[in-house]
């Protein structure tokens, strides 16, 4: 009664009714309805069999949203004259570039899908607002990147100069590619990402050669002049005394 009128009448608009203050409850979510409004559809009478938990729980069990696949490609036909067509390949997003439903189906609510019996009033969509939320840089360069007179081939990786190998085959893009950066510009040198290793993050054992327990507390440059992985390095290029150990610093695998 300290925040809400106990009276019928409900005269004072800045405190609302108790029995406003109920309903508010459940329009903080169900603000917009297009079904029967008539308190049973809600409300439960009183001596009835089942109680509104059970009849919920029931709800949930028998009435289940089904799966929504994730679409293989979508193909969109615009307004642009010169070049209509945006093909979208929405499973390389989903799947290949990790990304959540929700960092591209922002204010999405289950009326926009259920509520067909009433139509709600809402503004013209930006058709780049989805994509500008990743794409920014891109917005005011050439058009032609997503439009065309036809569809596009799906993107790979190779076309940038830099074909993934086995070892970054299986990452996702924003493990290397931060959202919102031009991905063309990332540096290729392999210190870029890689400034140290440990055997918690990195299994040598990948490279073809198991190391041993001398060189395990190894920093990469202690055996990598230069941080030059591109070649296996040498013995004599740490070792400079006349002898040491003919064997390798570890096991080979492969």
């Amino acid at each position: 009664r300290e925040c809400h009128d106990a009276t019928e009448t409900g005269t004072n608009l800045d405190k609302p009714g108790l029995k406003g203050a109920y309903h508010r409850q459940c329009l903080n979510c169900h603000r917009q309805w297009s079904h029967r409004n008539e308190c049973a559809v809600c409300h439960v009478e009183k001596g009835a069999p089942e109680t509104q938990e059970e009849i919920a729980e029931k709800a949930v069990k028998d009435v289940k949203h089904p799966v929504i696949s994730v679409p293989d490609k979508l193909v969109y036909q615009t307004d642009d004259d010169e070049a209509p067509i945006v093909t979208f390949y929405h499973d390389a997003h989903a799947n290949d570039y990790g990304y959540q439903c929700v960092d591209c189906h922002q204010n999405e609510s289950c009326s926009r899908c259920h509520d067909t019996m009433k139509q709600t009033a809402s503004g013209e969509r930006e058709p780049h607002d989805n994509c500008i939320n990743c794409h920014a840089y891109e917005i005011d360069e050439d058009c032609r990147k997503c439009h065309g007179v036809e569809e596009k081939a799906r993107f790979r990786h190779a076309q940038t100069g830099f074909e993934l190998g086995r070892y970054h085959a299986a990452l996702k893009c924003r493990s290397c590619h931060q959202q919102g950066q031009p991905a063309a510009r990332l540096n290729k040198d392999c210190n870029s990402c890689h400034q140290d290793w440990n055997r918690k993050t990195f299994n040598h054992q990948i490279t073809g050669l198991m190391l041993d327990e001398n060189h395990l507390d190894n920093d990469c440059i202690d055996c990598h002049i230069n941080r030059d992985f591109s070649v296996a390095p040498r013995c004599d290029d740490c070792h400079d005394e006349l002898s040491y150990p003919e064997s390798l610093p570890g096991k080979v695998v492969r």
